[in-house]
């Protein structure tokens, strides 16, 4: 129940003196709706009232059962609920409730997110109008049930450290076949994972939409990884891929008016500065190949200095010229059996 639905015609706050019984219990429960521990004098004066009454109303919740904690510090007294101490769920203000709102049409959508979404909007006075579940200026990445349901199977793998039992397309081999993985990261804008594969030991990226279906494993171990190296792995990436390899220093130079984009776009952490009207990047990668595919696509405007990178960046660019190159003039134009060439139609 979101706490500005609960409107008390109270004294304002600072006006010690006496309440109704009503009043007084009804402000010692805002007042824990909106921190869970107080100092005695502290609460006496938020609530209004004087320090033997406050004593009396927290008594009496006590022994109703309320689920007080009273703990001495002398000379202060100092009175706390549990975390989960609010019936049914958890309290929010209105403030919070449209906070909670804009959180919730920010995630991927989802049909756990769309049913927050409505319990938030049929809970909560004057949000009805602002909580769209689909449809409204902000758009976000659709989730869809299978990979809700893994996601979900993903992320209790890396906070429990439990393995998971998972059946996976692999894209570049066009197959589907059943892995342990040890989830570490995942990067839901991304829509992938870094998870340790089972079947060789190794730091991995996969998709999460090649997630077919997954479940946590009690028979298999899980095979945990520092922080620091899940760190450096996903640094080291570009664009979702290590090679596994050790990584390599790369420099290239970006010209003008393509320097400008190429900034904001660049699919690896990288250190860029300008030189001569030159955009220069430098990055530390293991994914050369994905970087040398985003580089050939800037044509004439890049100069990649690092031999190796350079190197794969000629072998694509030369590799998409013979497949794309112009045919000749036996090829454009067939001829007849008789040795005619075919005449276009009028």
């Amino acid at each position: 129940m979101p706490v500005n639905k609960l409107r008390l015609q109270l004294r304002p706050r600072g006006s010690v003196g006496r309440r109704s019984g009503t009043e007084t219990v009804a402000a010692v429960l805002l007042a824990f709706l909106e921190q869970r521990t107080w100092r005695q004098a502290d609460l006496a004066r938020h609530v209004g009232v004087e320090r033997r009454q406050l004593v009396r109303v927290l008594d009496d919740l006590t022994r109703a059962g309320f689920p007080l904690e009273r703990e001495e510090d002398h000379p202060h007294v100092y009175w706390s609920v549990p975390k989960q101490w609010f019936p049914g769920g958890v309290a929010f203000s209105g403030e919070e409730v449209g906070d909670l709102v804009r959180v919730l049409q920010r995630a991927p959508q989802s049909g756990q997110r769309d049913r927050l979404l409505a319990r938030v909007s049929g809970c909560a006075v004057g949000f009805g109008a602002v909580v769209e579940s689909s449809g409204g200026p902000l758009v976000t990445r659709t989730l869809s049930p299978a990979e809700e349901s893994c996601l979900a199977v993903l992320q209790q793998s890396a906070e429990r450290k439990a393995a998971v039992y998972a059946r996976y397309y692999t894209l570049s081999r066009g197959d589907i076949g059943w892995r342990f993985l040890s989830a570490h990261r995942i990067l839901l804008d991304r829509g992938r994972f870094v998870a340790t594969c089972h079947r060789d030991g190794r730091l991995k990226w996969f998709r999460l939409d090649g997630v077919i279906s997954a479940e946590l494993s009690e028979r298999e171990p899980f095979r945990d990884t520092e922080a620091a190296e899940v760190d450096r792995f996903i640094r080291e990436s570009a664009d979702g891929y290590h090679s596994g390899a050790p990584a390599v220093c790369c420099t290239f130079r970006v010209k003008l008016p393509e320097a400008r984009w190429v900034r904001s776009h660049l699919p690896l952490p990288c250190q860029v500065s300008e030189e001569g009207g030159e955009l220069v990047v430098t990055a530390v990668t293991a994914g050369l190949q994905s970087l040398a595919r985003f580089l050939v696509g800037l044509g004439r405007s890049v100069q990649v200095e690092t031999p190796e990178l350079r190197r794969l960046v000629v072998d694509l660019a030369q590799e998409a010229l013979e497949t794309n190159r112009e045919p000749s003039v036996s090829e454009s134009k067939p001829e007849h059996l008789s040795g005619g060439r075919i005449q276009p139609a009028e």
